[in-house]
């Protein structure tokens, strides 16, 4: 079910069926309002979330002054020219930054892990649903141990800055 557009709401829109079962997961969490969250179908990689960020949604962003959306990447090594002066994260964020336009940057989330998903899958054991519902249910706590692993801990910024715009209305 879509969320109301009028009300506040967030889009999720994912890199691929990874990160898709990972938001699934969050979705599914009992502390989150269903009603005010959609999960997008998943991009093929971070310039295909991109696009579609940019061709699909900025005019209904700019339409929709409720709407938020959560890019929903992975910062691994495949997409940037390896450059010694700035971290991969720094890159990507750089890279992010300039793709959204200043009108939408307060609406506009970025969060991911350090490396591929399935790393941090196998690192801490859980199922990519597990580690959405468990993300889900510490997202509004600044101590969380999965919020704090070292494929995670990059997020705090923006995951401080999403409660900020989000929690409100997305968390019960």
């Amino acid at each position: 079910m879509s969320p109301n557009k009028f009300s506040p709401h967030l889009l999720i829109l994912p890199e691929d069926e990874a990160t898709k079962d990972i938001a699934n997961g969050f979705h599914n969490s009992l502390n989150v309002n269903t009603r005010s969250l959609q999960i997008l179908p998943f991009a093929k990689g971070t310039k295909d979330v991109f696009e579609k960020f940019e061709h699909d949604h900025i005019s209904k962003m700019r339409q929709f002054r409720q709407r938020r959306i959560l890019l929903l990447i992975d910062f691994d090594d495949e997409f940037f020219v390896n450059d010694p002066d700035r971290s991969n994260i720094q890159r990507r964020l750089d890279y992010i930054d300039s793709r959204i336009p200043s009108d939408l940057k307060e609406r506009t989330f970025v969060l991911g892990v350090r490396d591929e998903p399935e790393t941090l899958r196998s690192t801490v054991k859980m199922s990519f649903e597990t580690i959405g519902n468990e993300l889900a249910r510490d997202c509004p706590h600044s101590q969380s141990e999965l919020w704090n692993h070292e494929m995670l801990r990059h997020n705090d910024r923006e995951r401080e800055r999403l409660m900020r715009s989000c929690g409100e209305f997305l968390f019960v």
